[in-house]
């Protein structure tokens, strides 16, 4: 086996990916990286710091039917001879090529004031943003849009060319100043080529490599590359012999089922939610600033109010697992909170607005570490303000596009049946029948569009167990005998909606999702049909 190493610039690698040069083997899982993992790269770019090394094979034509090349997330060509396959760095290239190529989801922009000469992770995470392609497609795409919002998206750092197109037309709008002229021309000469100037070192092997090896290599490169997390640094940084941090994380979850469930090996939402409590932030920086003595003194408190914070979610939210908050970020809030004595005397409906209104209105998408904190004052001021919601952006949202809207009307769901009388611990991992499933009231069939009835967040209900495959090919509201078993009852469902009235029935939902939210949330109506 011959391995040789490159150094490509990112560029040209993204060229390779869009003209189908660069490719997946089958035995790749998908793309599956948040759009906050996205901007945790951007970020380490930005600042010139390594970003990890690629690792390719050389394509072999005699071993296509065994790699089954596909291409990437978002790529749609497929070259009859690719140059490479990727073993190592699908996850980091798909995202890199959603961001700088403008696919995907969502689409990425930072903003041009900002000075990125001695700024730290925290300053440039902060500056960039995450836009719902959606979104993006309606208005933020404007120039004049960005030109209000002082942003420039990261599609135009792709290329001096792509940066100088974009700023014309942002100088046609006549919107433009001489201070933000001359900001956008500090900004192209500091940061914008910062990325198509970004360089990897790429590890080649050659086409020799037996497709069985290759797969021996993916899978001992996945399983031994793991990235050290927060929690990681600070056991290593801050652990002593009179006191171990990952000796008393060990300890207290298998104390207790609920911390073990909620945060698995990684109690990093304890240590934010003690550098919220003491330091009034929840950034990396700030949570690898403490110390023993920042942490082992409030251990056993940030684990009861941890606890209480869980069962808050659980009981007066809805969530029945952690993987339907919707957003991490909450957890530290409200375990900080319930840290303070005069947490324990908020009411118990500021936090519930607080939960939906961030949830329904996308609060955490964007800033969030700055919102975080935010909300946390003003919860423990008593000052929160319930956020508005937007009925059109509830009404036409996708478990895709949304997630954090989709994961917040399952736990509408699943409180609004608890409320009706129901076992209060439906839904839970460990419940005697077994998980909750959400499953779309309509078949797959009715369209490929991007707001397809069944991927639309009003479409889901929650079934005590899996379907029939034929039940989930079909819709489920032309077997109303088959729906009323499988599914929980008191969520919200039109008594008189029929498949081909879908409209109807997504208007009928949000009405009685609104209804169910009472107070808890300000909406805005857009549009003439949610008056």
């Amino acid at each position: 086996m011959h391995i040789r190493a490159e150094l490509i610039d990112l560029r040209r690698l993204l060229d390779f990916v869009e003209a189908g040069e660069i490719v997946l083997p089958g035995f790749q899982r998908d793309y599956d990286w948040s759009p906050a993992a996205v901007k945790s790269l951007l970020t380490s770019m930005l600042l010139g710091w390594p970003s990890g090394t690629l690792m390719f094979t050389e394509y072999n034509a005699a071993a296509k039917e065994e790699l089954n090349p596909r291409p990437f997330d978002g790529a749609e060509r497929l070259a009859d001879a690719p140059h490479y396959v990727v073993l190592d760095g699908q996850q980091r290239l798909t995202s890199l090529f959603h961001a700088v190529r403008g696919r995907g989801d969502y689409r990425y922009a930072i903003r041009w004031d900002l000075k990125i000469e001695g700024a730290g992770r925290d300053e440039i995470e902060d500056a960039l943003l995450v836009i719902p392609t959606e979104k993006w497609l309606k208005d933020a795409q404007e120039p004049s849009y960005q030109v209000r919002e002082r942003i420039i998206p990261i599609s135009a750092m792709d290329s001096p060319a792509s940066y100088f197109q974009w700023r014309s037309a942002l100088e046609a709008t006549g919107l433009m100043s001489d201070s933000s002229l001359e900001e956008l021309t500090e900004f192209f000469r500091n940061v914008a080529n910062r990325l198509a100037e970004y360089r990897y070192t790429v590890t080649v092997l050659d086409r020799s490599v037996p497709p069985v090896e290759l797969a021996q290599i993916f899978e001992i490169t996945n399983r031994t590359g793991l990235r050290l997390g927060t929690f990681d640094l600070m056991v290593a940084r801050i652990s002593t012999p009179a006191w171990s941090l990952r000796d008393a994380w060990d300890e207290a979850r298998g104390a207790s089922p609920d911390l073990a469930g909620w945060l698995g090996d990684d109690a990093t939402p304890l240590l934010q939610a003690i550098a919220l409590n003491t330091a009034a932030d929840v950034r990396q920086s700030a949570v690898l600033r403490l110390q023993t003595e920042d942490i082992a003194p409030r251990w056993d408190e940030s684990l009861g109010a941890m606890r209480r914070a869980i069962a808050f979610f659980r009981q007066r939210c809805g969530v029945a697992t952690p993987a339907y908050l919707p957003y991490g970020a909450m957890l530290p809030a409200v375990a900080a909170l319930f840290m303070r004595e005069e947490g324990s005397r908020g009411t118990e409906e500021s936090l519930r607005s607080w939960f939906f209104g961030t949830g329904f209105g996308l609060g955490y998408d964007v800033a969030s570490n700055t919102r975080v904190v935010s909300d946390y004052g003003s919860l423990v001021s008593g000052s929160f303000e319930p956020r508005t919601v937007s009925l059109e952006g509830l009404l036409e949202s996708t478990r895709r596009s949304q997630g954090a809207i989709w994961r917040t009307f399952l736990c509408s769901l699943l409180l609004n049946v608890q409320q009706s009388g129901s076992d209060s611990d439906l839904g839970r991992s460990d419940h005697p029948d077994g998980p909750l499933i959400p499953r779309s009231l309509f078949g797959r069939g009715w369209s490929s569009e991007p707001s397809a009835p069944h991927l639309r967040v009003l479409s889901f209900a929650l079934t005590r167990r899996d379907l029939s495959a034929a039940a989930a090919r079909g819709a489920l509201l032309a077997h109303r005998d088959l729906a009323a078993s499988q599914f929980l009852p008191s969520q919200m469902p039109s008594p008189t909606a029929t498949p081909e009235e879908f409209e109807e029935f997504f208007v009928y939902r949000l009405q009685a999702l609104l209804n169910f939210l009472g107070e808890w949330v300000q909406v805005r109506r857009e549009a003439e049909r949610l008056q």
